[in-house]
């Protein structure tokens, strides 16, 4: 789908086939990466074509409702002419159906406009490498960096990732010698991008971003972190302000830890008490009564 110059994203509506997708992802592109209407993108590289490199919009997992942005913010498409690829990712071994030789019919519904807003959304993605070690219940791994960005950041949402071993994800910002709740969810929930734009929370300089995900691996194996089926992942993607002349490394941001040599403990003269649990009165408890979630396999 072709967009035109200078427009931004204000609006993700999901519509799926439940059953036939767990996540999808829309990226803007240059060009397509195949002419054809559907193809095989398991490659990452086949996701967009040419040179240009792809610019990640949104990622659906899990049943979750729409994202409506403040009216202060939208996600731009670029200053020149791109198109909207939609990556659609299947339960492993799904064959999808046809029907009037259409495939399954799952989208994702864009709403653009075409005035500036005050911000752009930049976005932070923490996750970690190596592994979670084998027969293990409540294993942690953390990740931490600091915003050493010269702007202060309004923080507008947030959504966290896990596959099936995850049982919590927390983040958190430590600021003069305190920590400040950001994030907690249970992963097995539908992956929710939480709206906290009217909770008037910032990144200003200094501030330390960490996230820390528990884990329970009951195989005879290591798991380790990589997006492939029966890989890990312990992600929390943080959206955030930045005003429209910002350069690229406050746009996006990546935070990456090893899961063997980085742990909180080590930096920090105390943790959360609760960097392990995800209940209580939190934004994913509000969500799920406002929409009537429930648990949901991956």
């Amino acid at each position: 789908m072709p967009v035109v110059a200078d427009q931004f994203v204000v609006e993700f509506q999901a519509i799926v086939n439940p059953g036939a997708v767990h996540h999808m992802s829309i990226h803007a592109c240059d060009a397509p990466h195949s002419s054809e209407v559907v193809w095989d993108c398991v490659n990452p590289s086949s996701v967009c074509g040419g040179s240009g490199k792809r610019q990640a919009l949104f990622e659906w997992g899990r049943n979750a409702p729409t994202w409506t942005l403040p009216d202060y913010a939208g996600i731009p498409t670029g200053n020149r002419p791109r198109y909207l690829v939609l990556q659609v990712h299947t339960p492993e071994g799904f064959q999808p159906a046809s029907i009037e030789g259409q495939y399954t019919f799952s989208g994702i519904e864009v709403t653009m406009r075409d005035s500036q807003p005050a911000y752009e959304v930049g976005m932070a993605v923490y996750g970690n490498t190596g592994y979670i070690p084998p027969l293990v219940e409540g294993y942690t791994t953390d990740s931490a960096c600091v915003w050493n960005h010269n702007i202060t950041a309004p923080l507008i949402a947030y959504s966290i990732h896990t596959h099936e071993l995850g049982k919590a994800v927390t983040a958190w910002i430590f600021r003069d010698e305190r920590w400040i709740e950001l994030a907690r969810a249970d992963p097995s929930y539908p992956e929710i991008i939480m709206d906290i734009s009217h909770k008037g929370m910032h990144l200003i300089p200094g501030d330390i971003v960490a996230v820390r995900c528990t884990f329970n691996n009951l195989q005879e194996r290591k798991v380790y972190f990589s997006s492939e089926h029966g890989g890990e992942m312990c992600n929390v993607y943080l959206h955030y302000g930045v005003p429209p002349d910002a350069s690229a490394d406050k746009r996006m941001v990546l935070c990456s830890a090893s899961a063997q040599e980085f742990r909180l403990e080590d930096h920090f003269n105390e943790i959360p008490n609760k960097a392990s649990d995800p209940t209580g009165d939190t934004d994913q408890a509000y969500y799920t009564k406002l929409y009537n979630l429930t648990d949901t396999s991956y």
